[in-house]
């Protein structure tokens, strides 16, 4: 009798001890899973995403973030009415694969021209006046990129790349792109060109809602965006 109750409590001391050592296995298998998950996570973040931007009018990056390369900001002239409405950054090597170099013009082709500075009547901006424009691609390890038109700060949470001017094609010339140009408006060549057939950048103004006649109307709510006010922006990441 007493052999059957010691055998008894031997066995429930076994089931018990079994159920431990599975208990602990299972807790141990969800630390390494969550060390896993981690270990991704962290991969994710540092260096196997990031986001890209370019960085009109500059031929820096911030410190947030690596220089991919530099360039010369290029468009479609501002009277054709064909070719690209966008903004490209060119890079300063270029290179060519088996191109047959024609010294003629042909007609049939789209024409990349370079950009240039138009901040007419802007007193701190006057020296960069018919400059052509400069670009940076720049690579964030960040995953989301952002322009903010009429801010100059970022969001809780994100990173400021640059603070610029919203620019653009002026309202009587071809349509284009909005744009962030960094404050510095630099340029590749550092010295004025004068009047090329190209492409320019102007500040951006808001239109609100005016009751004189002979200014334009808009429907924006002008104790937030006066007329006459030009834009600033910023490029935030996170």
């Amino acid at each position: 009798m007493q052999n059957d109750v010691m055998e008894s409590k031997i066995d429930a001391m076994r089931n018990e001890i079994y159920q431990n050592i599975q208990e602990l296995r299972i807790s141990q298998n969800a630390m390494t899973l969550d060390e896993s998950r981690n270990d991704d996570l962290s991969s994710l973040h540092n260096s196997d995403t990031g986001s890209v931007y370019i960085r009109w009018g500059s031929q820096e990056c911030p410190d947030t973030a690596d220089l991919v390369y530099t360039g010369h900001t290029a468009s479609s002239s501002w009277d054709h009415i064909g070719g690209g409405s966008n903004y490209i950054c060119l890079p300063d090597d270029s290179e060519y694969d088996d191109t047959k170099i024609n010294p003629d013009i042909q007609n049939s082709r789209g024409f990349l021209f370079s950009v240039e500075y138009r901040p007419f009547e802007f007193p701190s901006l006057k020296e960069q006046e018919y400059n052509n424009a400069a670009c940076a691609v720049c690579r964030a390890n960040r995953n989301t990129m952002l322009m903010i038109p009429a801010k100059l700060t970022c969001p809780m949470g994100w990173s400021r790349e640059y603070v610029g001017y919203l620019m653009s094609s002026s309202y009587d010339f071809k349509k284009s792109e909005f744009i962030c140009v960094d404050q510095s408006l630099a340029s590749p060549f550092g010295q004025q060109v004068y009047r090329q057939q190209g492409s320019g950048l102007f500040l951006v103004e808001t239109v609100c809602l005016d009751p004189d006649p002979n200014h334009y109307y808009g429907a924006l709510p002008c104790n937030q965006y006066p007329s006459g006010h030009e834009l600033p922006c910023v490029v935030c990441t996170m």
